[in-house]
């Protein structure tokens, strides 16, 4: 049995673990779709809650941010 690697209980729920899982990033994004596969995110196996990674997404803003200033 394949061991997961817990991270935190459930803020839905509140009953369910989130574990690390690969998913894809979707977003429209000033008109134009965005699309980020194998990003870290959180799942619970209860209710199926997602929560994409913080830093992850923090590093994704900074990239937007910076193509943003690029386009004057």
């Amino acid at each position: 049995m394949e061991r997961r690697e817990f991270a935190f209980y459930c803020p839905r729920c509140q009953f369910g673990r989130c574990y690390v899982h690969k998913g894809t990033y979707t977003r429209v994004y000033h008109g134009h779709l965005l699309s980020m596969p194998d990003i870290q995110l959180y799942v619970c196996d209860v209710c199926g809650y997602q929560e994409f990674d913080y830093q992850t997404m923090h590093y994704l803003h900074l990239l937007l941010d910076d193509a943003e200033i690029l386009q004057v």
